[in-house]
């Protein structure tokens, strides 16, 4: 068995070990509750992806709340290691193996399933199926987002949030 609830749940349960109805149970535990027990759900809320992650360290569910445009899953993968201090290893992977460049954005992460791997436990993540935008509303939003970056280049923001936090 490969969590250790799934082991203490086996442990309140009398039985001889390599008896038959011992090794049901153990398969019964591993396959049907630990996917039960540990997994990853993403949900939205008021329009923005909520992860809800179970932290190794702690043993309890933890909710990140992203913004699909700005976030990138270097972002959320940081955000889970400042959670926990006990994540020594954490990636994104693709459902055939190919890890996930950190620089990707959430909303393209979101599309397809992936694979969550934290320490030595993967998470195999479904999100719920979104709306694609339509071609017409699809173009408008990607002017609006150049519009957007060509303010924040023209108005040389970071310059200005620097020169604010000299003062």
């Amino acid at each position: 068995m490969s969590c250790t609830k799934c082991r203490a749940a086996s442990a309140t349960i009398q039985y001889t070990r390599g008896s038959l109805p011992g090794r049901i149970w153990e398969l019964f535990i591993a396959v049907l509750l630990c996917p039960l027990m540990v997994n990853v759900t993403v949900v939205y809320q008021n329009g923005l992806p909520v992860i809800s992650v179970r932290l190794p360290s702690r043993r309890e569910r933890c909710q990140f709340t992203l913004k699909p445009i700005s976030d990138s899953v270097g972002v959320f993968l940081r955000q889970l290691q400042e959670e926990d201090r006990g994540i020594d290893r954490v990636a994104i992977y693709s459902p055939d193996g190919v890890r996930v460049a950190a620089s990707t954005g959430i909303d393209l992460l979101l599309l397809d399933d992936f694979k969550l791997v934290i320490n030595d436990l993967t998470y195999h993540v479904r999100p719920p199926k979104r709306d694609l935008l339509s071609h017409e509303n699809a173009a408008t939003l990607n002017d609006v987002k150049t519009l957007v970056q060509q303010l924040y280049t023209t108005l040389c923001i970071e310059q200005h949030q620097l020169n604010k936090e000299r003062e």
